[in-house]
């Protein structure tokens, strides 16, 4: 089972994970992913935030549409994608945990891939997710924009 980038729009993402657990076979595997809540991608969401509360999000946003940027994202043309949870790597573990899960794997995803203005060339040079997804393996887990985990159903 496949449950990427979910989670963190959740108001409670413990209960998807033990309703998940419920539909897996004894010993099935689910593949998770999500945003490091602190991570660059969060860090860029943060500041965009500050800049609009400062009357400055206009500007940003006219800066991010000349680069052909609006209010979605390279994965969804959906506007409302904030995220309501904020995830770090320990917290998910316990959840996993707490939902009747062993963590089997976990690996960085990507650093820079959905902060802009590097977003914008990684869709002009699509090789260039490789070589970021590269980086995040070579750095601090904590420094990646996501992770993934495999979680596998305890019995």
């Amino acid at each position: 089972m496949v449950l990427s980038e979910v989670l963190e729009h959740l108001a409670e993402p413990a209960r998807m994970l033990s309703h998940l657990r419920e539909l897996l076979l004894p010993g099935g595997l689910l593949v998770l992913t999500v945003p490091n809540g602190y991570g660059p991608w969060e860090g860029m969401n943060f500041a965009k935030r500050v800049l609009g509360r400062c009357g400055l999000g206009g500007p940003l946003l006219a800066f991010q549409r000349a680069f052909g940027f609006g209010k979605a994202t390279l994965q969804s043309r959906n506007p409302h994608l904030d995220h309501v949870q904020f995830f770090t790597r320990q917290r998910l573990r316990g959840l996993a945990r707490q939902a009747g899960f062993d963590v089997e794997r976990e690996r960085s995803l990507s650093f820079l891939i959905g902060v802009f203005p590097f977003s914008w060339a990684f869709r002009r040079a699509p090789a260039l997710e490789t070589v970021d997804r590269e980086v995040a393996g070579w750095l601090p887990p904590a420094l990646a924009s996501g992770w993934l985990f495999e979680l596998r159903r305890r019995d």
